[in-house]
């Protein structure tokens, strides 16, 4: 999925998006542009996610868990991934 983000030229788009203005700190650039990075990353790779995550552990009985809580859990996922992303992004300075 990077590659692909990478690839299309989307991956400058986010980050023209993550410039924006000019008064942020490089810092400020760099968060902006790993969090978004890491939401459009976690939107292409759902379906992938869904199906080695809920659906095959479903078909085998290693999971009685429902999609609401799956997804939720996957929600919680992102969020820390984020969190530990943004500290790694903030000790560059």
């Amino acid at each position: 999925m990077p590659a692909l983000i990478l690839f299309t030229g989307f991956s400058s788009r986010i980050r023209r998006f993550a410039v924006g203005a000019k008064g942020r700190p490089w810092v400020v650039w760099i968060w902006i542009y790993a969090l978004l990075f890491l939401s459009v990353e976690f939107v292409l790779d759902f379906p992938l996610r869904y199906y080695a995550g809920f659906i095959r552990p479903h078909e085998y009985g290693l999971s009685h868990q429902l999609f609401g809580r799956w997804l939720g859990d996957a929600f919680k996922g992102l969020a820390v991934e984020m969190v530990v992303r943004s500290c790694f992004s903030g000790s560059l300075t």
